[in-house]
């Protein structure tokens, strides 16, 4: 109910901002769950391949309707004239008897029983092209969650590392105003009074740095949604990193099906089929073929009733044909059908191969990040510890500045590692969803 009621809001603001210029409205408040959602509604990637899958089962009907019987009517009517003799006295022409009326209908009824297996292999080679399409689709969709998942994790970790630069600021500052104020009453010296106004320097342009980086996410996000941001306003809420543990899997997911690799077999097939139809026209072709028609031509002016002129014929014919000499053309087309399905499987092994990589590489990205991962909180804990137990000391005179440096880094750099460790994990787990064929379950995707 929540994800309804925040794309209705959503859908609302592009609605009113495309019928006339209203006054500027909060922005709208998506999570991951809502981006996603959004994405697959919106996106002119996903909406291409939902137009090729379309394209590509209407070219199977037709290929289908090659099967059936066609029927055809044409129709003449009009004037014409012409040089041929007439009769002296009466100004007839032999050859028009009718003019200068011109007239003719034909209605006409065939069907190829048979045409040397062309039909049939062009509605196999429809089919595993809508088959295609098919996979193309769901993995366009697929794809699309995952670069949303990704973008929102980088997002959110852009995020957290963002507090990380405000607590780091916030730190500085506070000892900064500690400093300046013992360096007033001349207790700390000018060196340690513009060390410390230096990091606070460095601090604020980090927290700028670390701003543009979230803006620059949130523009990425609006562009995979297929949402323009000159007239959506729309933000997004970003994901918490938290200390539960992850659950990492540790079975790899199986290469052959992956979206890449069934994709290159269909590929494949297609080039087999179309080595099927070069064959097809470099030996004797034999045609199956039956018509019946009705024709009727010259009624208009002819004197005679409509159905006297007209007649009914049929036909049952069984044709060969054989190119004697085409200059070794269709010998070439069965070369050239043959180097395209190697071409496909040289492409599909290519794909294999690849997507194997990717799953090893993932899997040990899984690995490090189930090993790393317990790790990096306890390292936070204890820096945090540490930094707050030298912050006390320092301010009693007990460490030197060096020393409190040093802990405030470590500090920083754990809860740094910590999140960007935390997103990764997130990421990993995306891309193994999608390698399993699964990032698309819960969601409205169709």
């Amino acid at each position: 109910m929540n994800l309804r009621r925040a794309l209705l809001a959503v859908f609302a603001t592009i609605s009113t901002s495309q019928l006339h210029a209203a006054p500027e409205a909060p922005a709208t408040k998506l999570g991951l769950r809502e981006a996603v959602q959004m994405a697959l509604q919106q996106s002119p990637v996903l909406d291409s391949a939902r137009k090729t899958e379309t394209t590509r089962e209407l070219e199977r009907k037709n290929a289908n309707a090659k099967f059936l019987p066609q029927l055809n009517l044409s129709a003449t009517h009009g004037v014409q004239g012409d040089d041929s003799p007439r009769d002296p006295y009466f100004n007839y022409n032999f050859s028009n008897p009718t003019e200068p009326w011109t007239s003719s209908l034909s209605l006409g009824l065939t069907e190829n029983f048979y045409d040397n297996g062309v039909t049939i292999t062009n509605a196999e080679i429809a089919k595993i092209n809508l088959e295609a399409a098919k996979e193309s689709r769901k993995r366009a969709r697929d794809n699309l969650i995952l670069e949303v998942h990704r973008e929102f994790y980088d997002y959110s970790l852009a995020v957290a590392l963002l507090s990380v630069r405000e607590q780091q600021l916030g730190i500085l500052e506070k000892q900064f105003r500690t400093v300046r104020n013992q360096y007033t009453q001349g207790f700390k010296t000018r060196s340690e009074f513009l060390r410390f106004r230096s990091d606070v320097l460095r601090a604020e342009l980090d927290k700028l740095s670390a701003e543009k980086t979230i803006e620059v996410s949130m523009e990425r996000l609006r562009r995979l949604m297929g949402v323009d941001s000159r007239t959506t306003k729309i933000s997004f809420d970003p994901i918490s990193a938290n200390r539960e543990r992850i659950k990492v899997p540790t079975a790899a997911p199986d290469v052959e099906q992956t979206y890449e690799v069934r994709i290159a077999r269909f590929q494949e097939r297609v080039s087999e089929k179309n080595i099927d139809l070069a064959n097809r026209n470099y030996w004797p072709r034999l045609f199956l073929t039956s018509n019946v028609s009705y024709l009727n031509s010259n009624y208009v002016n002819s004197g005679q009733p409509f159905n006297e002129t007209g007649r009914i014929g049929w036909d049952a014919l069984i044709k060969i044909e054989y190119s004697l000499l085409d200059w070794g053309q269709s010998r070439r087309d069965v070369e050239i059908a043959r180097l395209a399905r190697s071409i496909e499987s040289n492409t599909s092994r290519e794909a294999l191969l690849e997507t194997q990589t990717q799953i090893a590489q993932l899997m040990a990205d899984l690995d490090r990040a189930s090993k790393s991962y317990q790790t990096d909180q306890e390292l936070l804990s204890l820096e945090e510890e540490t930094f707050e137990s030298l912050e006390r000391q320092y301010r009693e005179g007990k460490v030197s500045y060096l020393d409190l440096t040093e802990a405030r880094n470590s500090f920083l750099d754990a809860r740094t590692r910590f999140f960007t460790s935390y997103f990764e994990t997130l990421r990993s787990l995306a891309q193994y969803r999608y390698l399993e064929g699964k990032i698309s379950d819960g969601f409205d995707a169709e």
